[in-house]
């Protein structure tokens, strides 16, 4: 059965049986919690609704 885990480091979602043992994203190894679908679908939501920072202004901050 298909279940939804969240890295704890840098909130990557995975959908699948097992977790990743390490993550794609930030390369951490086993940092995957479970989440209910009801949190997977919150996460989501935030993300679509989050609005992106103009590159110019992100750049700037690593200057």
């Amino acid at each position: 059965m298909k279940r939804y885990f969240r890295c704890t480091v840098c909130d990557d979602m995975h959908y699948g049986e097992n977790a990743p043992e390490i993550c794609p994203t930030c390369e951490t190894m086993r940092s995957y919690v479970e989440v209910t679908k009801d949190e997977a679908k919150e996460y989501f939501l935030q993300q679509k609704t989050r609005q992106a920072q103009p590159v110019r202004e992100v750049a700037l901050r690593f200057a």
